[in-house]
C-alpha cells in the first residue's frame, strides 16, 4: 500500500514487493545508469511509469524537461485551459491521497493540417481519458520557455505549459520516458548564506515580503543577528508591504537605546538622500505591476506611462573566512549588503529585480593567483528557503539568479511557480544554442553581458521595423566574401554601428529629457548592439512608426525566425546618447605615443604649465567686481562640475542615460565597513548633512561658506578648503598627468553614412562653438588633426587624418565621422576599435598637429607568432551540445557545465595587471617600437579579452615572461610626487633604460620632474598669496592684531545673549536665561571634546582609504581621519552632528526661543574653537573645522543676515543653481551694481 512521504507533503508513493513486502503487482521499470545523471528509472510503459507519480513533482521530475520542445509549446489557449482543468484534477487528487494518476502530452501531426495534441489522463485502473487540444499555428508560437496565459497562477490553482514540462521527459521518438531516482541523483553543493528551517515557515505562513526576509538575511549574514534570537511571535508584526514592514526589521530585532527617536530624526532629515537609495516603495510598485502584467516591468507601457522595473539592485560581498589556504568551501562566505536603487538592465526589467544578486568582490581576491573563486561559485546559494546559482561574471562582479526550486531540511525541492524558471530556460531564452551553434562557446557566454548593460527602455520597436541591411566591407573584405569566408573585423568598414530614425530619436529625447535631440544613441536590441545613428535618407519627421536598420556586424545573438519574439527583445533599451566633451584631456598612453611620433618635450611641458597656470589664476582672483561670484563659479567647474554631480546624485542608477557625470564610481565604494559608526542608516557617499547644513565634498562646503558672505581673506576654514581645492586640482593635473589641450575634444567614432568621405578623412561639428586652428570661434574642423582611442599602446594607435566639410554630413553633430574607403577601418588603426560606442579623441593643437609624423602601420596588427604564444578553447556551440547529447545529459548538467565558460573571467585575473605592468616597463627598458614592447601590447590585449576569446597564455611562455620581468617593479615616473617610493620600505627595483634609451631621457620622467617642481612652485606661490590677501583685508579695515581676525558676527548672538542675560540679574534678579545659556555652554564643550576624540581616532582593521592606498601599507599605519572612506567620514559628522542639534532630554527653554537656542549654541561653537586657537589665521591648516562641521548652515545663516540684504532658499533649489552663465554676462557688461560687498 502506499506509503506517506515526510511529515506535510501529503504525497504518498507506491512501492513494490521487494520494497514494502506488500501484495502489490507494480508495473515493472529497470534502473539504469546514464552518464552524469546518477540512476535514473526507465518504465517499460507509459502506464507504469505514471503508477510512481504519487512522489510529486519536486523528488520525481527534477530537471525534467520535453527535448523536442513541441508537445507543451504547441498546445493553443483554449486548449491550454482544459488541460489546466485535467491538471487540476491531478492535484487535488493529490491532495485528497487517492490513488495516484497522472497525464502525459504528446505532440502529433496531420497530413492536411497543423495536427492537435493529445492529453491522456493516466489512473492505475486504466480508466485513461484522453483529449485533442488544438495546436497553434506557427506565427502563434511562443518562446517555449515562457510562461503564457494561465500559467502564472500558483498550485492547486492551475499549473502552465512550463509547469507540465518540468514533469514530462520524452525523447524525440516520445516513447521511452525517464524519471530520476533522487537517492543516487547528485546533488549540487549548497552553501547557506541564511536560512533558518524553524523560521521560515512562520515567514512563508505570514507571507514576509522579500524585503524584509533580505533584511533578516543581511543581518544574520553580517553577523549582527541570529536566528535564536528572533522570537516566533515577533514575526507577525514583520508582515505588510516591503515599504512599510522592512524598516522596521532592525527595530524590532536589534533594539538599541534611543534608537527610535533617532532614525525618525534621520529619516526625516534626509529624506531626499534615502529617497534616491532606499528601495523598498519601488519594490512593491515592481512586484505589483509583475503581478498584474508579467512583462509590465520592460516599459514602455504608454505614452503616458513612463515606469520601468529593475532599478533595484541586491547586493551581496565576498568575505573571506581563516586562512586563504583553505581549499574547502568554506574559505568564502556571502555578506548580504542593503539594497538600493540604481541602474536598471534588461534582465532585471524582464524577471525582477528580487530574481537576482549581485556579489562584489575584492580587489585584493578578485587578483590573487589560485583565488578558486570559480569553485566556490558554482555552489548553489540559499538565502531563506530561495536557491540561486551564478550564470555570470563581470567586473569584479559574479550575478546570481533564482532558481525554481526551494530548499528545506537539507534538500532541495522543485518549484516551478512564482514566475521562476530554471537556469537552463534562462540561459536559452536569453541566448538560444540552437540558433547559434557557429559561435564559439567562450563568446556565446559573453554574450550574457547584453542583458546586464545598465541601460534604460526607449521604445519599443515592431518586429516588422527591425530592417536588416548589409555592412559595408574593404576591397579585402569583399574578396573574403566571394570565396565565402568571414571577413576580419579590420575589413568591417561599418562594424558596430546601424541607423535609426528622427521619430525614434525625438522620442527617446522626450523621454529621458535630453536637451539636444541626438544623432546617434547606443543601445541594445534583442540580440543586437552598438550605435544607431540617424538615417541617411530620413526625413525628419517625427511622426513616423519607430524603425530600426541593423547590420550583421551588431547581431550577436540570433533568435528563431519563425518564433513570436519576447516583448523583452523588442524594447530599444538606451544606453547613451552622442555628446561632444571639449576641451579633452591627454592620458599617459597617447603623451608617450606622441613623444614617440614627433612631438617634443617642450610642447607638452608648456601645455603643463599653462593649465597649472590657468588654475593659479582662476582661483586666486579674490578682489574686483564680482569676484566672489566668479570664483564660485569657478571651483563648480574646477574639479569637475559640481552641479552635474548633484544631479547624478538625484538621478540615482539613471544618471548616464540622463546624460549626467558621476563622481560615485564603484572603485570608491568599500568593501568593509567595520570602522564606521554603527547608526541604523548608513550615509551614501557625497550626500550633504543635512543634520548641520555641511556639503561633504570640498568644492561644495567652499561654495556654500562663499554664497553665505563669508570671504577667504577673513574667514580660516575657507581659506583652509580652498587650499585644498587648489591642492587637489593640481593633483589631478601633475599625479595623473591629465594634461588639457584646449584645441582638442572627445566623442563616439562613426562610419560615413552617406559615403561621401575619402580615405583619411573626417567630418566633425558641433552643436557648440570651438576654437579652430586659426583661433576664430566655428562649429566644425578644418584641416589636418590627430585621432586616437583608449587603449593606445602601439606607435599606430594616433593617427593622422584630414577633417574636412561635406554637406551632406552637415545635420550629424557631436560625433566624430570616419571614412568607410580604403584599405580598412580607421577605427580598427586606433587600438582595434569599432563602432559600436568607442570614444575617440580629436587633437588640432597647432604644436601638437605640425610635429607628429605617422608612424609605420605595422603595428596597427599583431606581431607574427602572436597566436603561438596562446592555447585556445576552440569549442563551438554546436560541439559542446553534441558532447552532452552524447553522454544523454539532461538541461540541469548542460547548466551546470556552462558555468565554467560563463564564470572564466574569475580565472587567472591577475595576468591582466601584469601584463600591462610588463608593457609598461618594456617601453621604458627598450624603447616604444621595440619588438618587446610591440608583443607586449597585443599580449596584454588578448589577455585581456581572454573570457570572450577563450585564449590562455601557455604555461611556458608565462614562466618565461615571469622570470624576465622578476624583481623588476613599476616605473620611477608612477611613483608620487608627493609620497615618492624611496619613502617606502624596499621593494622591487623600477626598471632602467637600456642600450639607445640610456641617452634619452623618458618624457614621463621628464614630466614628472617638471610637475614636481611645478607644483611646489605653485603651492608656494598660493602660501604667498594667502599671507599678502591677509594683510591687504587687515589693511583695508585696520585691523592690528590676529586676534581681530575673529568675525564678530559669528560671535554676536552668543555675546548678545551673555549680556542680555546679565542685564536680567541686574534688573529682575532673573538667573533663568544664565542657566539655559549654561546648558548651552556644557552641551557645546562636551560635542566638541567628542569631535576632537573622533579626529584624532585611528583607523583599525583594514580598509581602503580616499587616496586609494591601502591603510595597512607600510608607509602609514595609522590614517587621519580624512583619509577614512567618503561613508565613514559622513557617518561620523552626522553623528557629531545630530548630537550637536539635540538638546539633553531634560533641558527646557523658557526665556530661549527653539531658534535663538540654535544660533546661540552655532554662535557659541564659534566663540569657544577661537579661544583655544593657539595661532588665529596665521596659518589656516591650524583652524578647526569644529563649528562648520556641527552648524554649518546656522553659521551660513547668520553670516548671510548680518550683511542687511540677504534671502532664504530651499535647498532644492539651492542644489540646482549655476551662475556660469550669469558671470559671463556680468563680465562682458561689466555691471557695477553686482560687485561683491559684504
Amino acid at each position: 500500500m502506499p506509503k506517506p512521504i515526510g511529515d506535510d507533503s501529503g504525497y504518498y508513493e507506491t512501492v513494490s514487493d521487494s520494497e514494502d513486502g506488500g501484495d502489490c503487482n507494480p508495473e515493472p521499470y529497470e534502473l539504469l545508469d546514464v552518464p552524469g545523471e546518477g540512476k535514473l528509472r526507465r518504465a517499460t510503459s507509459i502506464s507504469s511509469i505514471h503508477s510512481q507519480i504519487s512522489r510529486g513533482s519536486s523528488q520525481l521530475w527534477d530537471g525534467m524537461l520535453t527535448p523536442d520542445e513541441s508537445a507543451i509549446r504547441d498546445i493553443d489557449d483554449a486548449g491550454a485551459k482544459l488541460l489546466e482543468k485535467e491538471l487540476e484534477e491531478v492535484e487535488s487528487s493529490w491532495r485528497r491521497r487517492d490513488e495516484p494518476i497522472g497525464i502525459d502530452v504528446t505532440s502529433l501531426k496531420h497530413p492536411s493540417g497543423p495536427g492537435h495534441v493529445e492529453v491522456r489522463t493516466l489512473h492505475p485502473d486504466s480508466s485513461n481519458r484522453t483529449y485533442c487540444l488544438g495546436k497553434r499555428s506557427l506565427s502563434e508560437r511562443d518562446d517555449p520557455f515562457i510562461a503564457q496565459g494561465p500559467a502564472q497562477r500558483r498550485k492547486p490553482e492551475g499549473l502552465g505549459r512550463e509547469d507540465i514540462s518540468a514533469r514530462l521527459f520524452h525523447t524525440s521518438q516520445n516513447t521511452d520516458v525517464f524519471l530520476r531516482d533522487s537517492s543516487s541523483a547528485p546533488k549540487p553543493p549548497l552553501i547557506l548564506i541564511a536560512h533558518s528551517d524553524r523560521h521560515q515557515p512562520f515567514f512563508n505562513k505570514y507571507q514576509l515580503s522579500w524585503g524584509v526576509q533580505w533584511e533578516i538575511a543581511r543581518l544574520v549574514s553580517s553577523q549582527k543577528l541570529r536566528y535564536d534570537d528572533i522570537p516566533l511571535y515577533v514575526i507577525k508584526k514583520l508582515a505588510g508591504p516591503n515599504a512599510v514592514a522592512a524598516p522596521r526589521v532592525e527595530r524590532l530585532l536589534r533594539p538599541q537605546k534611543g534608537e527610535g527617536r533617532y532614525r525618525q530624526t534621520y529619516e526625516e532629515a534626509f529624506e531626499r538622500e534615502l529617497n534616491t537609495r532606499l528601495p523598498w516603495a519601488e519594490l512593491d510598485k515592481e512586484e505589483a505591476a509583475l503581478n498584474d502584467n508579467p512583462l509590465s516591468g520592460l516599459g514602455c507601457n504608454s505614452l503616458q506611462d513612463d515606469w520601468y522595473g529593475g532599478k533595484i539592485a541586491f547586493i551581496a560581498r565576498l568575505r573571506q573566512n581563516g586562512q586563504s589556504g583553505n581549499i574547502s568551501n568554506n574559505e568564502y562566505r556571502l555578506e548580504l549588503d542593503s539594497p538600493e536603487l540604481s541602474a536598471s538592465t534588461r534582465f532585471f526589467r524582464r524577471w525582477g529585480s528580487r530574481r537576482f544578486v549581485r556579489v562584489r568582490i575584492p580587489e585584493s581576491v578578485f587578483y590573487r593567483q589560485n583565488n578558486r573563486l570559480l569553485t566556490f561559485f558554482k555552489n548553489n546559494f540559499v538565502i531563506h528557503g530561495r536557491v540561486f546559482r551564478a550564470f555570470y561574471a563581470k567586473d569584479h562582479s559574479v550575478f546570481l539568479f533564482e532558481l525554481p526550486s526551494t530548499y528545506s531540511s537539507g534538500r532541495l525541492q522543485q518549484d516551478p511557480h512564482g514566475g521562476r524558471i530554471s537556469l537552463a530556460h534562462f540561459l536559452e531564452w536569453h541566448n538560444p544554442m540552437a540558433f547559434n551553434k557557429d559561435q564559439s562557446l567562450a563568446k556565446w557566454c559573453a554574450r550574457m553581458a547584453l542583458g546586464l548593460s545598465n541601460s534604460a527602455p526607449g521604445v519599443e520597436i515592431l518586429a516588422e521595423n527591425c530592417i536588416e541591411i548589409d555592412d559595408l566591407y574593404s576591397p579585402a573584405g569583399q574578396t573574403a566574401l566571394k570565396a565565402e569566408r568571414k571577413p576580419e573585423s579590420k575589413d568591417i568598414m561599418t562594424d558596430g554601428e546601424g541607423y535609426t530614425n528622427m521619430a525614434t530619436l525625438v522620442q527617446t529625447k522626450y523621454k529621458f529629457n535630453w536637451d539636444l535631440v541626438p544623432c546617434a544613441i547606443q543601445y541594445r536590441l534583442g540580440g543586437a548592439k552598438g550605435l544607431l545613428l540617424l538615417h541617411p535618407e530620413d526625413n525628419g519627421s517625427s511622426d513616423e512608426p519607430f524603425r530600426v536598420w541593423i547590420r550583421p556586424s551588431q547581431t550577436k545573438i540570433v533568435y528563431h525566425p519563425n518564433l513570436r519574439r519576447d516583448r523583452a527583445h523588442l524594447v530599444l533599451d538606451v544606453l547613451r546618447r552622442s555628446q561632444l566633451k571639449h576641451p579633452a584631456r591627454l592620458s599617459t598612453e597617447i603623451i608617450v605615443n606622441l613623444a614617440q611620433n614627433g612631438v617634443t618635450y617642450d610642447v607638452f611641458e608648456g601645455l603643463m604649465s599653462d593649465g597649472l597656470q590657468g588654475i593659479a589664476t582662476s582661483l586666486t582672483q579674490w578682489s574686483g567686481h564680482y569676484a566672489m561670484q566668479n570664483l564660485w563659479a569657478i571651483i563648480a567647474g574646477v574639479n569637475g562640475s559640481v552641479i552635474r554631480s548633484r544631479m547624478s546624485r538625484e538621478a540615482a542608477g539613471s544618471s548616464r542615460v540622463l546624460g549626467f557625470g558621476s563622481r560615485d564610481k564603484d572603485d570608491e565604494e568599500q568593501d568593509d565597513d567595520e570602522d564606521a559608526v554603527d547608526i541604523p542608516t548608513r550615509s551614501k557617499a557625497w550626500w550633504p548633512d543635512e543634520f548641520s547644513g555641511c556639503p561633504s565634498s570640498l568644492e561644495e562646503t567652499a561654495m556654500v561658506l562663499l554664497d553665505s558672505g563669508f570671504q577667504p581673506q577673513s574667514c580660516g576654514i575657507l581659506a583652509m578648503k580652498l587650499k585644498e581645492v587648489f591642492k587637489k586640482a593640481l593633483n589631478s593635473y601633475i599625479e595623473k598627468y591629465k594634461i588639457v589641450v584646449p584645441r582638442s575634444a572627445e566623442a563616439w567614432i562613426v562610419p560615413d553614412p552617406c559615403n561621401v568621405l575619402e580615405a583619411g578623412e573626417i567630418f566633425l561639428k558641433s552643436s557648440e562653438n570651438i576654437v579652430g586652428q586659426d583661433d576664430l570661434i566655428t562649429d566644425h574642423l578644418l584641416g589636418d588633426v590627430l585621432v586616437t582611442r583608449h587603449p593606445c599602446c602601439v606607435p599606430s594607435d594616433v593617427q593622422k587624418v584630414r577633417a574636412v566639410w561635406r554637406d551632406e554630413l552637415r545635420k550629424y553633430r557631436d560625433v566624430i565621422i570616419f571614412s568607410v574607403r580604403g584599405e580598412r577601418s580607421l577605427a580598427s588603426m586606433l587600438g582595434g576599435g569599432d563602432y559600436d560606442g568607442d570614444t575617440a579623441h580629436v587633437i588640432w593643437e597647432p604644436s601638437i598637429v605640425k610635429a607628429f609624423r605617422n608612424p609605420d602601420d605595422k603595428f596597427a596588427d599583431p606581431p607574427l607568432g602572436i597566436d603561438d604564444a596562446f592555447e585556445r578553447d576552440t569549442m563551438t556551440v554546436d560541439e559542446f551540445l553534441e558532447k552532452h547529447k552524447a553522454q544523454h545529459d539532461m538541461p540541469v548538467t548542460v547548466a551546470e557545465s556552462l558555468q565554467d565558460y560563463l564564470l572564466a573571467s574569475l580565472k587567472d585575473v591577475s595576468l591582466v595587471g601584469q601584463y600591462s605592468n610588463w608593457h609598461d616597463i618594456a617601453v621604458y627598458k627598450y624603447g616604444y617600437e621595440h619588438d618587446e614592447a610591440w608583443r607586449l601590447a597585443y599580449m596584454f590585449c588578448a589577455v585581456l579579452d581572454s573570457s570572450k576569446t577563450g585564449k590562455t597564455v601557455k604555461t611556458d611562455i608565462l614562466t618565461k615572461d615571469r622570470l624576465s620581468y622578476k624583481g623588476c617593479g613599476k616605473p620611477a615616473w608612477k611613483e608620487s610626487i608627493l609620497e615618492p617610493f624611496s619613502n617606502l620600505p624596499p621593494q622591487d627595483e623600477p626598471p632602467r633604460r637600456l642600450g639607445k634609451m640610456t641617452h634619452i631621457k623618458f618624457i614621463m620622467d621628464h614630466l614628472k620632474e617638471a610637475g614636481r617642481k611645478k607644483y611646489h612652485h605653485h603651492m608656494a606661490e598660493f602660501e604667498k598669496f594667502l599671507v599678502t590677501a591677509r594683510q591687504a583685508f587687515k589693511a583695508q579695515h585696520g585691523i592690528t592684531s590676529a586676534a581681530s581676525f575673529v568675525d564678530p558676527e559669528l560671535e554676536a548672538p552668543w555675546l548678545q545673549a551673555v549680556k542680555r542675560a546679565g542685564r536680567l540679574i541686574e534688573i529682575d534678579k532673573n538667573d533663568r536665561m544664565k542657566r539655559e545659556l549654561e546648558i548651552i555652554r556644557r552641551h557645546v564643550e562636551a560635542v566638541r571634546e567628542k569631535h576632537r576624540e573622533y579626529m584624532r581616532q585611528e583607523v583599525k582593521g583594514t580598509g581602503k582609504g580616499r587616496t586609494g592606498r591601502s591603510l595597512t601599507s607600510p608607509r602609514k599605519d595609522s590614517p587621519t581621519f580624512t583619509e577614512k572612506p567618503i561613508e565613514q567620514r559622513q557617518n561620523i559628522l552626522r553623528e557629531l552632528s545630530l548630537s550637536f542639534s539635540q538638546m539633553p532630554a531634560d533641558a527646557e527653554f523658557i526665556v530661549l526661543s527653539p531658534e535663538e537656542v540654535k544660533r546661540c549654541r552655532a554662535s557659541y561653537a564659534y566663540v569657544l574653537e577661537t579661544e583655544h586657537q593657539e595661532k588665529r589665521f596665521t596659518d589656516s591648516s591650524r583652524f578647526s573645522r569644529f563649528p562648520f562641521d556641527v552648524a554649518m548652515r546656522d553659521l551660513c545663516h547668520i553670516k548671510a543676515q548680518s550683511a542687511g540684504s540677504w534671502k532664504t532658499v530651499n535647498s532644492g533649489f539651492y542644489s540646482t543653481f549655476n551662475m556660469t552663465g550669469a558671470i559671463k554676462a556680468f563680465r562682458s557688461a561689466d555691471c557695477p551694481a553686482y560687485t561683491y560687498a559684504p
